[in-house]
């Protein structure tokens, strides 16, 4: 019998730490005496954030200046839901990567935060990426909202023990044109659900000419890391960022969605867009937040792109495949569709045969965005599909 592990198992946890930070940060600062009272006076603010995000689209996202505590409402409704996009992509791209290996200890690392928000990006890399215990971290955050900046201030100060060493410099400022200004280089750049509303109105050139710039601003052996909203129409950002990525002379690397570095089987989006859906156990403040809000906040779906200046090591593979497709299950066997190593898209076939219960439920959990090695594939006369093991 067969039990299949996965290749990547990320922790499926938010922090409890941040959980209790966050509510009872909301407490306080709405001066009512606890957190259950805190979230009730929220829900109809994350109510006008969601529809401000979803159905609306408000340009400049209306509903944050419209309450004293719309970052609040934000911070323990959105948070959590981009903490985990976030850490998943890190943890990934660290399993391949580490740009802290052989930094010497009295050199911090360089941590740019762009679109910071309240810090949810950063709280995530700080908690997903191994580094040494004693490794500082300068971390520069910019957003063009002074209240998010200043509870991501007070979170850094106050969970040092879950973030590690870190100097915090703010920078209230549109993210577009302190790119321009901030100086140096950056060993880590981070980007969330930030460039869709900072590009809202630009033009592909302006888009371009920006994002030539940033990968000019990565250090030797640097690492980027952009996450967006899922599309359903027009070409995803995350296509034309990964195409402008792997041109000559930029000297980027693909470190994560992609085994590859080869064209996007998928630019075209005949196949639908590159995308993950991860499932999450869903905080207890979110939920609480949910209940008549009926948001689908339990499957997480997200595109990403983890780039670095250090060459990938590769392996043209037609069997190492990322699944971009969910699992289908008939007539005794599992159909994947899978973005494999050597730059093709392809469907493998497994029987369930030989698996035990173990396995199968093992199979069955895969996820969209799972990394698998299948064995021995075989073309099957149809000449589409491979026959093959796990």
């Amino acid at each position: 019998m067969t039990t299949v592990p996965r290749v990547f198992e990320p922790a499926c946890d938010y922090p409890a730490e941040l959980e209790a930070w966050w509510l009872a940060e909301a407490a306080r600062r709405m001066e009512v005496p606890d957190a259950g009272l805190a979230l009730e006076r929220l829900e109809p603010i994350v109510s006008e954030l969601s529809d401000s995000f979803t159905t609306d689209r408000n340009a400049g996202f209306g509903a944050y200046s419209r309450s004293p505590f719309a970052w609040l409402a934000y911070s323990l409704f959105y948070f959590p839901q981009t903490f985990m996009r976030l850490r998943w992509i890190a943890q990934e791209a660290g399993l391949r990567i580490a740009p802290a290996a052989d930094r010497p200890r009295d050199t911090p690392l360089r941590v740019l935060d762009l679109g910071a928000g309240t810090g949810a990006a950063a709280a995530a890399w700080l908690t997903a990426w191994s580094r040494p215990p004693d490794l500082a971290v300068d971390l520069t955050a910019v957003d063009a909202s002074e209240g998010a900046l200043a509870l991501l201030k007070d979170l850094i100060h106050d969970n040092r023990a879950l973030f590690g060493p870190v100097d915090l410099t703010l920078h209230c400022a549109d993210l577009r044109s302190e790119t321009r200004r901030l100086p140096g280089e950056w060993d880590v750049v981070l980007i969330s659900y930030a460039l869709n509303e900072a590009f809202r109105e630009a033009t592909d050139h302006e888009l371009r000419s920006w994002w030539r710039l940033l990968a000019d601003r990565l250090a030797p052996g640097g690492v980027l890391l952009v996450c967006e909203p899922l599309v359903t129409s027009g070409i995803p950002v995350m296509v034309k960022l990964r195409e402008w990525a792997l041109e000559p002379g930029t000297d980027l690397h693909v470190l994560a969605p992609c085994l590859h570095q080869y064209a996007c089987p998928m630019a075209d989006g005949t196949t639908g867009w590159c995308h993950d859906v991860r499932h999450w156990r869903v905080s207890n403040a979110v939920q609480g937040l949910n209940r008549r809000l009926f948001r689908s906040v339990h499957d997480l779906k997200y595109s990403f792109l983890a780039l670095t200046r250090q060459p990938v090591p590769g392996e043209d593979d037609a069997g190492y495949a990322r699944l971009v497709a969910p699992v289908s299950t008939m007539n005794g066997r599992w159909s994947f569709v899978g973005c494999a190593s050597d730059g093709c898209l392809r469907t493998f076939e497994v029987l369930h045969r030989g698996f035990d219960r173990q396995g199968r439920d093992a199979v069955e959990s895969l996820e969209r965005g799972d990394v698998v090695r299948f064995k021995s594939p075989v073309l099957l006369g149809d000449g589409l599909t491979y026959r093959a093991g796990l």
